[in-house]
């Protein structure tokens, strides 16, 4: 199968510094981290060509992917279509998301809000909120600004703040206080190498890359409790976190 342009060109984007130098001989899409969706409604922000979005599908759950950039939208439904998966794409702004309160089961993220300077975060948030089911889950990757790999990287750049498409780093405090909005926060281990490990979706000829995400199950579980909502954040070369929303 002829893997889209627009997946080749965005590998190292979407994937990460260890892909570099890849050459793609099928889709790199990766098992998702959840357990079956079971045909619940889910929302993929920052979706790109859609893989994670690809990814949910397969996995039961019925996924929304949205991003900013058309170019990706249109090129996730081109993947989607020459894959035969069953998804919707939306060009939409995270900061305002264009549907009705309570449409989704799970909102989904990785390694995307991070690229967001950190005023923007509050106002995602809310978002996100407003858009989950009384019940649901989110799940979202961040970097954290104590791991070792991203102190480096901030010591490069002066510890400044960021800006652009710059990535910005996060305390757990500090997630633990945004993403409290939305519900109690746990926190658990993604990667501590690189931001984006994903070892089923590197395309070696000969060896793939030893890494892989580490999920709190008891988080995951928190979904399945009646009246509660969970938001699992997923903090990479380091961390992973979630919250849910009390009773």
């Amino acid at each position: 199968m002829e893997v889209d342009e627009h997946v080749r060109a965005s590998l190292i984007k979407t994937h990460g510094n260890l892909y570099r130098g890849v050459e793609l001989t099928r889709y790199p899409i990766p098992p998702f981290p959840l357990p079956d969706g079971r045909g619940r409604a889910l929302l993929d922000v920052g979706c790109n060509w859609g893989r994670w979005t690809i990814a949910a599908a397969r996995a039961g759950w019925r996924p929304t992917g949205i991003d900013l950039a058309k170019k990706s939208v249109v090129a996730a439904r081109r993947v989607a279509g020459q894959l035969g998966v069953e998804a919707e794409y939306v060009v939409a702004d995270a900061r305002e998301l264009p549907f009705e309160d309570g449409s989704f089961d799970t909102v989904f993220s990785y390694s995307v809000l991070q690229h967001l300077a950190k005023e923007d975060l509050p106002r995602v948030v809310s978002e996100v909120g407003r858009v989950l089911r009384p019940g649901g889950l989110v799940w979202i990757e961040m970097p954290n600004a104590r791991g070792l790999l991203n102190l480096v990287r901030q010591a490069r750049r002066g510890f400044s703040a960021g800006s652009g498409q710059d990535v910005r780093y996060w305390t757990l405090a500090e997630l633990r206080e945004l993403f409290g909005a939305i519900g109690p926060v746990s926190i658990s281990a993604d990667g501590f190498l690189t931001i984006n490990p994903q070892a089923a979706s590197a395309c070696r000829t000969a060896t793939e890359y030893p890494y892989s995400s580490l999920l709190n199950p008891g988080s995951q579980l928190a979904r399945e409790d009646a009246g509660r909502t969970s938001c699992i954040l997923q903090v990479g070369a380091g961390f992973q976190s979630g919250s849910g929303r009390g009773d």
